[in-house]
């Protein structure tokens, strides 16, 4: 089950205070809807938002499609700011996958 908000998902787990929260493994998929709320609730009407998964399994968090523009989202939780090299080439991925995936409905 995936909970949109963060506050009902922290109440329903018991979770009162950030240390708390930080300590629980629900801390990611906390951050992940916080996250993917705060941005839809500042995009505009137009904008399509999806979850995106290959079928190897590759994911995307956060899909913004309006037309032929396409923003790909994923978020992390850690408490030191990292880069993440393999970012990339999950986008590569993710882009050959709807590469195909247009072409087999056209």
């Amino acid at each position: 089950m995936y909970l949109r908000d963060s506050s009902i998902l922290h109440t329903l787990l018991n979770i009162r205070t950030m240390d708390e929260l930080m300590g629980h493994p629900v801390l990611g998929a906390s951050w992940e809807g916080f996250c993917i709320e705060t941005i839809l609730a500042n995009t505009h009407r137009d904008v399509d938002a999806y979850f995106y998964r290959t079928a190897a399994g590759t994911e995307i968090d956060l899909l913004l499609v309006r037309g032929t523009e396409r923003i790909a989202i994923e978020f992390k939780t850690s408490s030191a700011a990292k880069k993440f090299p393999m970012i990339g080439k999950i986008s590569e991925k993710v882009s050959n996958d709807w590469k195909n995936r247009k072409k087999s409905f056209q």
